[in-house]
């Protein structure tokens, strides 16, 4: 049995933390975490043989449950679960060799901290119409892959203010035409020819607007290994497919392997 260490981003508001991650060698491997608090844990299972694996999420109390994938051979996985709300969330987890586990910025690309969120910028944070990204991973290598992030604005203004530019790898710049309605068009580069991208977003005050969806079309799963992790972290949005029991869509190719997992390993979805 081999033990490595594993870093997870838990939910808004819980500390991350690095548990050891238990594999066996043959069979059917099963890992098992808790937070320090005692009060959350996570466990999953992955057959030998098998590409995927599914995991279940939950606080002690049941008040939760999730679900979501193990790849073998990967470093990084999710759980997807939601809140008491309802709300769809998504806890990451990548294994780490090491106890300490660094940043590295891209190029161009400043750190900070305010209000208890790191924000990386790549405009002047001095600059009244710029604006900053807080990304809630710390996967960030010279590419900038993105995870889940806010966009923050460093000064909003009804009459100075109509639109906001931000950057994302492999997209153009994004522009919001319409601050009210929280839309965004963009364009995906893809063997040479722009596919159209529409972006939502939940307006949190006149300072913050939240990342909700990626709406894109069936071209999707071509566009390119790092767009379809930017797609399967976001909140997604299709209207071909819906799983039965939650308040989420999911895109045709994310259903198919959500319904072959349960199957396979007769774990239900959450409900």
């Amino acid at each position: 049995m081999s033990t490595q260490k594993i870093l997870i981003t838990w939910p808004s508001g819980l500390p991350r933390q690095s548990y050891d991650r238990c594999v066996l060698s043959g069979g059917e491997g099963k890992v098992r975490t808790y937070h320090r608090n005692g009060k959350l844990m996570a466990a999953g299972s992955a057959r030998e043989g098998l590409q995927t694996g599914l995991w279940k999420f939950w606080d002690l109390q049941g008040s939760r449950s999730a679900i979501g994938r193990f790849l073998h051979g990967m470093p990084k996985g999710e759980w997807i679960y939601y809140d008491h709300d309802r709300e769809y969330r998504m806890v990451h987890w990548q294994v780490v060799e090491k106890e300490d586990f660094r940043i590295s910025l891209p190029q161009g690309w400043i750190q900070q901290e305010r209000a208890g969120h790191e924000l990386f910028s790549r405009e002047d944070p001095r600059d009244e119409h710029g604006a900053s990204i807080a990304i809630s991973s710390h996967e960030i290598d010279g590419g900038l892959n993105i995870r889940d992030f806010t966009l923050q604005l460093l000064q909003a203004s009804e009459h100075s203010l109509t639109h906001l530019q931000f950057q994302v790898q492999e997209m153009e710049t994004v522009r919001i035409r319409n601050m009210d309605a929280c839309e965004a068009l963009t364009t995906v580069i893809h063997k040479g020819q722009r596919v159209l991208t529409r972006l939502a977003f939940v307006k949190v005050d006149e300072r913050l607007f939240k990342l909700q969806a990626v709406i894109a079309t069936d071209r999707a799963s071509s566009y390119g290994t790092l767009f379809q992790e930017c797609l399967r972290s976001f909140m997604l949005s299709s209207p071909q497919t819906q799983v039965p029991g939650l308040d989420l869509i999911y895109p045709p190719d994310l259903a198919r392997e959500v319904a072959l997992e349960e199957q396979e390993f007769g774990l239900p979805l959450p409900v």
